[in-house]
């Protein structure tokens, strides 16, 4: 953004100091020659990288970001959330499924991974996460839970199993089921 201001300068400089040239340019006898010289060299380019290149362009555009222009400019891009608009455009644009699609269907993208993976430094990151304490903190909860979780089914399966084998037995003696008080 401030790229484009300081061409904008740039370009507001060259017209003011193109203005007796013009003026020249509209003269009946010097004219056209005049304005034959600028066609070509506005053709050949040479023009534009000179005055890009040009020390005095450089020096100007110095003192002009120096100054209070390019405070003012920023604190009103920071205001008026100038980046962020153009960031959630952008996003706004992007089809990002066709672009995650188009990644893991690149064959380059299954090597890199394989390769991350088996690298030294996975296996250290790997390594460091599996013997951080949060990690056996997660895992010892979750192996107590995971046993709490057995042990019930457990229990219930064997009242199950106990009350099919009481009830049979029961059935042989024809004994009926005492009352639960």
């Amino acid at each position: 953004m401030i790229g484009d201001v300081a061409i904008g300068l740039a370009v507001v400089s060259v017209r003011v100091a193109a203005r007796p040239v013009r003026l020249v340019a509209r003269a009946p006898v010097v004219g056209s020659i005049v304005r034959q010289i600028g066609a070509g060299l506005a053709a050949d380019g040479r023009v534009a990288r000179t005055l890009v290149i040009a020390p005095e362009l450089q020096h100007m555009l110095d003192n002009v970001l120096a100054g209070p222009v390019t405070d003012a400019i920023a604190r009103s891009l920071g205001q008026n959330r100038v980046a962020e608009r153009v960031a959630a455009q952008v996003l706004a644009d992007l089809d990002v499924d066709s672009i995650v699609a188009a990644v893991l269907a690149d064959e380059r993208t299954e090597r890199t991974v394989a390769r991350m993976l088996e690298s030294r430094e996975m296996q250290l990151v790997i390594g460091h996460v599996a013997s951080s304490p949060e990690m056996l903190a997660a895992l010892s909860a979750h192996t107590e839970t995971l046993a709490e979780e057995m042990v019930t089914g457990v229990r219930s399966r064997a009242q199950r199993v106990d009350d099919v084998a009481e009830r049979t037995v029961r059935g042989w003696l024809r004994h009926p089921r005492p009352q639960t008080t």
